[in-house]
């Protein structure tokens, strides 16, 4: 009698930890590059994991929408993956991925979308047969980051745990120096990689008779990161400079800071907002990114997004 309670109750436990476990998988440490499936449809590509103070789409265009942190001291630390829909049905990763962060006991919850388009929005979807970056982030004080973080990650009844090392899933970068050149794919555009330096105050190379235009920090413990760039606009219409790129500089561990870009008259003596290029005309163009004084010391690199490619370029 003995052996059949035990036999009843060893296979009621069993039934209840299979119930318990439902269809999650168990946790596995993923690098770039790393493939596997939610559910029956969609396929996946591990491309990286950032902290970083700006969520912007892989290669956003132009003056794309991003998303900042709520509070200055924390960063919002992306999981990124290429995503290939291979169903009958949009795939809206904000409505249907869930899950959470857990970092040294501490649980902190997902968001989820797609990258549509350079853009990163709660509504945009993948469609069947097509692909697309998904960012699964959140928001989080930077000292409480490690280097080592479980993602709990639920797509309807699949649930997959993942252990993210940082070192191990830095985003590859496209790198360049200063004199390389990057072009899109027909040639039209060709922008060159002058130089990038560091000033509290930027004028043009040569002074007007009466007025000197110059552009200075808006705050006195802050300098300018300076890009400079040479773009020649080879199409037969005026190019929009910021429709065409952004700049922004990413500075020591995931901090990003954003700026503007002017362009040079034709003689040299003003600066110009919003810069047009004509056709067959090349001019310079300054992206201009204020930091803070006591970062200086921190590695300082030019994120330059074009052509729906971020190419980075270090400033020393």
């Amino acid at each position: 009698m003995k052996k059949i309670i035990l036999s009843v109750l060893s296979v009621f436990l069993l039934s209840f930890a299979l119930v318990g476990c439902g269809t999650g998988k168990a946790k596995e440490e993923v690098k770039i590059g790393y493939k596997g499936t939610l559910g029956d449809d969609i396929e996946y590509k591990v491309v990286g994991l950032e902290s970083t103070t700006k969520l912007e789409g892989v290669a956003p265009i132009g003056n794309s929408l991003y998303y900042e942190p709520q509070d200055s001291s924390n960063v919002l630390l992306d999981f990124i993956l290429d995503v290939t829909n291979n169903g009958k049905k949009d795939f809206n990763p904000f409505n249907s991925l869930e899950g959470k962060y857990i970092i040294d006991g501490a649980e902190y919850t997902i968001s989820s979308q797609a990258e549509v388009g350079g853009e990163v929005l709660n509504f945009n979807v993948i469609k069947p047969k097509t692909s697309g970056y998904v960012h699964v982030y959140s928001e989080i004080n930077k000292e409480a980051i490690s280097d080592n973080i479980e993602l709990q990650l639920v797509y309807g009844s699949d649930t997959q745990s993942f252990l993210l090392n940082k070192e191990n899933l830095k985003p590859k970068m496209n790198k360049f120096n200063y004199g390389d050149v990057i072009s899109d794919e027909n040639k039209n555009i060709e922008i060159s990689i002058v130089k990038g330096y560091t000033t509290k105050k930027l004028d043009t190379p040569v002074q007007g008779e009466y007025i000197t235009h110059s552009y200075e920090v808006d705050n006195v413990n802050s300098t300018y990161a300076i890009l400079e760039l040479s773009i020649l606009n080879k199409m037969t219409t005026d190019l929009s400079v910021d429709d065409t790129i952004s700049v922004s500089t990413l500075v020591g561990d995931g901090y990003c800071y954003n700026g503007f870009m002017i362009g040079l008259s034709d003689d040299q003596t003003n600066f110009e907002l919003f810069p047009q290029i004509k056709p067959n005309q090349n001019k310079t163009i300054y992206a201009l990114i204020e930091i803070p004084d006591d970062m200086l010391d921190e590695q300082i690199i030019f994120k330059l997004n074009a052509f729906r490619q971020a190419n980075y370029i270090d400033l020393n």
